[in-house]
């Protein structure tokens, strides 16, 4: 009874050798992954993009998500169109500026920028053509700034819109403003969409780009990065080395913070040519009120969290120039102290910030790691 079973078997793993020996190479089905498996994977690699005008005011603020390890993030065109700098966070509350735009289409809604750092965590990215309506997705953003809200629903339909351009994937995942340049993935994880927009009043009415149009312009091997389209010349922009009051005096170029990562601590600080690797060391706030001989730092400081975080994208101004506007003086200047000192060791920013009246006062060291020789 059992030898027509065994015989039933082998000749069915007979068939199937034979099919692969012909040189068709099976195909490979995608592991199915479930919702709290994609979100989880995704962890780390979607970020907010928040863009700032030429006074550096945010004024709007939109998702992206990494596609290499050295920075490069897709996103919607119309998320940058309107700034002129911009910084991205993630989801640890890590913050890094944004070099630039490496490619953009303004037609497609989509573009790559370039965030300053390296050793991103990157997404897959899957292939949009092979997407079938009715098919699961899920959809990853920032929706009015709750980062990381997921999402899933169906693709309902691959629509030809001619005014926008193509082809576009409609879709019942919810997006809301500030989710628009999002991932959409299928269940294998991998990226096949970018969010982009939903119709006010129509319900369940989303919609994606197809991620192979982004992967045309990824593979632009010649493409350059560009500024902003608003940003400010970088001649307007650059600090103005102008001889003070005194006329011996010269004020240095301000400091630019590039990024900051609280998990390390580490503040990535540019001075003209000059690239700081530093680590947060300590941070107070002293009460200065008191007269000089009452000041105690035991018992008027308190310990406080670094604020490095939302200074990245900002020109601080140098310890020289606070000295030479004197009282007219107010906001954050840091101090590089080269060398080693009894009070603070070896070489280490101190930020301050000065408020009028100066009676609290933020206090911040940084120890400086590593300087490196850039391009000005």
């Amino acid at each position: 009874m059992t030898f027509p079973v065994l015989a039933l078997l082998i000749l069915l793993s007979g068939h199937r050798t034979v099919q692969n020996q012909n040189g068709h190479r099976p195909q490979s089905i995608p592991r199915r992954k479930d919702i709290p498996a994609i979100a989880k994977a995704a962890n780390g690699t979607i970020v907010s993009i928040v863009m700032s005008d030429k006074n550096g005011k945010p004024i709007g603020q939109g998702s992206g998500f990494f596609v290499s390890n050295d920075g490069l993030i897709v996103t919607n065109y119309h998320v940058i169109a309107e700034g002129a700098s911009a910084v991205v966070k993630l989801p640890n509350g890590a913050f890094y500026l944004v070099d630039g735009v490496l490619a953009f289409d303004k037609a497609r809604d989509i573009a790559v920028i370039k965030a300053h750092g390296q050793n991103f965590q990157p997404l897959a990215l899957g292939n949009s053509d092979r997407i079938q309506v009715g098919e699961e997705v899920v959809a990853i953003g920032n929706p009015l700034s709750l980062e990381s809200t997921v999402s899933d629903g169906i693709v309902s339909g691959v629509r030809a819109i001619q005014e926008e351009g193509g082809t576009y994937l409609q879709i019942t995942a919810p997006i809301s403003p500030g989710s628009s340049g999002g991932p959409l993935f299928n269940v294998a994880g991998e990226v096949v969409g970018i969010t982009t927009m939903y119709i006010k009043g129509g319900e369940n009415l989303n919609f994606a780009i197809p991620i192979n149009d982004a992967k045309r312009l990824l593979s632009n091997q010649t493409a350059k990065l560009q500024s902003f389209a608003n940003a400010v010349d970088s001649k307007e922009a650059e600090p103005k080395e102008e001889a003070s009051t005194y006329s011996d005096i010269q004020i240095p170029p301000r400091f630019h913070i590039m990024s900051y990562n609280p998990s390390t601590q580490v503040v990535i600080v540019r001075q003209s040519n000059k690239l700081f690797t530093a680590r947060v060391l300590s941070v107070q706030i002293c009460d200065f009120g008191k007269p000089l001989g009452e000041f105690n730092s035991e018992k008027d400081c308190k310990k406080d969290n670094s604020i490095a975080g939302s200074l990245v994208g900002e020109d601080i101004a140098s310890a020289t120039e606070q000295a030479v506007m004197g009282s007219k003086f107010e906001g954050f200047f840091l101090a590089a102290i080269l060398g080693r000192t009894e009070m603070f060791g070896t070489n280490v920013f101190e930020l301050s910030e000065l408020k009028k009246p100066p009676y609290k006062r933020r206090v911040e060291r940084w120890r400086i790691e590593k300087v490196e020789e850039v391009d000005p």
